[in-house]
């Protein structure tokens, strides 16, 4: 469930696609042993990144662990930030929090969201250039 994955076919246009990446059985199955773990050990994982919008684990776990009915909690700035908080900011920093004036009358509730969740991603993603080791 590593950040950078070694396969070209998961950076189309030069950047790792956290759609395709999700796609995966090897994904589905890493998702499938964390929620198994978690019925009987509290899961911690960890990162370096100062920002969990930063994080690989924010923008490609998470997702699939909200919807499976996990409270998701991030340290930020010595501070407990519950997912829906970081998913505000996101909004806010992505520009996402301006109501569509063309916005069906029966929007996605989702909608924000996905699309700062998608912006997230192109802003902090890996390239293929930095991401895949060369073989010599």
């Amino acid at each position: 469930m590593g950040g950078k994955p070694q396969r070209p076919e998961l950076y189309p246009d030069g950047q790792l696609s956290y759609d395709l990446m999700a796609q995966l059985p090897e994904f589905q199955d890493g998702i499938a042993r964390l929620v198994k773990g978690a019925e009987k050990y509290r899961i911690c994982l960890m990162c370096a990144e100062k920002d969990p919008l930063d994080c690989h684990r924010t923008l490609l776990i998470a997702p699939p662990l909200k919807a499976a009915g996990f409270d998701l909690c991030h340290l930020v700035a010595g501070q407990v930030e519950h997912q829906s908080q970081t998913e505000q900011r996101m909004i806010t920093q992505n520009g996402g929090d301006v109501p569509d004036l063309f916005a069906a009358t029966d929007a996605d509730p989702d909608a924000q969201t996905k699309l700062a969740w998608r912006q997230q991603v192109k802003r902090v993603a890996p390239m293929a250039q930095d991401a895949i080791k060369r073989r010599s």
